[in-house]
């Protein structure tokens, strides 16, 4: 698997958190992942899903999602100004990002 970070990982190892950065402006959250990406991320499907972000209160909202180069953009419109994002956060959950190495990411 691959984690957040892009580093290869098993179910629940390494670090899945990547970067941390967070973009405040314009309501949106991202994800950093590195250098290590493999050949770049892809959505298995027609549009990303299993993120979430959440503001200040900390409450997480489902959340739309967009893969910009090694980076997933995160917003929601109930989101103003986002502190957090989640991928694949459930017991079972429905994920589609990978690497274009066919690697799953790792919930986070």
């Amino acid at each position: 698997m691959v984690g957040l970070d892009g580093e290869r990982t098993a179910a629940g190892g390494g670090n899945p958190c990547g970067s941390g950065e967070q973009a405040e402006d314009a309501g949106i959250a991202f994800a950093g992942f590195g250098e290590h990406v493999g050949g770049g991320l892809v959505c298995q499907g027609d549009a990303l899903c299993g993120f979430s972000i959440a503001g200040e209160d900390g409450r997480f909202v489902w959340a739309e999602a967009i893969i910009d180069g090694k980076d997933v953009l995160v917003s929601s419109p109930e989101i103003v100004a986002p502190r957090s994002a989640r991928y694949g956060w459930a017991d079972n959950p429905e994920v589609n990002l990978y690497n274009k190495d066919g690697l799953p990411a790792a919930p986070s």
